[in-house]
């Protein structure tokens, strides 16, 4: 009975020693994604392209409103002159303008969610490639995402997202 002891502690050891050892050569490193979106060139062209394609919407939206202010303006110069039946198709246009105005902001919103969805969509499958060209080249065998992972605390050494942010711009500069 104690050499049965002896012996499977001695191969608890042996398995102890293979898994940490085993551990210890595994490379494994961190990226800041969201960093890499903001800082990178790309992501700073992604970014103001959406910005300019926001601003493109919010421009189409304030020129509706001025176009429906304008129109309620005609409508109350124009009250004492006109008559009840003119009065009642002005106010139908203005109306129906107001609905297209209301629709307007809907569809503005939408397009604005999927503009944002596809930029952020483009540079992360940039960020990815890069990283997965990377982690082939350097022979890592596991790359976490540094919020997304629930990483508490990380040695500044397994972080590689400055040489990711390079190369992104190296390959798109």
């Amino acid at each position: 009975m104690k050499k049965i002891a002896i012996l499977s502690a001695i191969i608890l050891c042996f398995i102890s020693y293979n898994s940490v050892t085993a551990a210890e050569a595994a490379k494994v490193v961190i990226v800041d994604i969201q960093r890499c979106m903001v800082e990178s060139n790309e992501g700073k062209r992604v970014s103001e392209a959406l910005k300019q394609e926001i601003l493109a919407m919010q421009q189409r939206y304030v020129n509706a409103q001025k176009e429906l202010a304008e129109l309620q303006k005609e409508i109350e110069k124009q009250s004492l002159m006109l008559s009840t039946d003119a009065k009642a198709s002005k106010q139908s246009e203005y109306n129906k303008k107001s609905r297209e105005l209301t629709y307007l902001a809907e569809d503005l919103e939408d397009e604005q969610q999927t503009a944002q969805q596809n930029a952020t969509q483009k540079i992360l499958n940039e960020i990815y490639a890069v990283i997965e060209s990377m982690g082939k080249q350097q022979s890592y065998d596991l790359v976490l995402e540094k919020s997304s992972a629930g990483i508490i605390f990380a040695s500044g050494a397994l972080d590689i997202t400055d040489q990711v942010i390079k190369e992104i711009n190296k390959v798109k500069p």
